[in-house]
């Protein structure tokens, strides 16, 4: 499964997904468009972007601090009750 993250033709995702590969041509421009992904020019293949891999650590912080903001709300509700 780890390598399905990173050079892979879009045949190659397309038997993956179950998806048609037309599908997935139109989702991977789409991505490439967006800058989440890239296609290495030398294989033809896609891999995805450094955006992509920045936007995925930002949303894992905000998980992160607002994990610790319930944290503390549930804390403070149980020693007040």
């Amino acid at each position: 499964m780890a390598q399905l993250c990173h050079r892979l033709y879009p045949g190659d995702l397309a038997k993956a997904t179950g998806l048609t590969a037309s599908s997935i041509t139109v989702y991977v421009n789409t991505l490439i468009e967006s800058g989440y992904a890239e296609r290495i020019p030398e294989t033809d293949r896609i891999r995805v972007s450094v955006q992509a891999a920045r936007k995925a650590l930002q949303v894992m912080q905000s998980i992160d601090a607002e994990e610790r903001r319930v944290t503390e709300i549930r804390s403070r509700l149980l020693t007040t009750a």
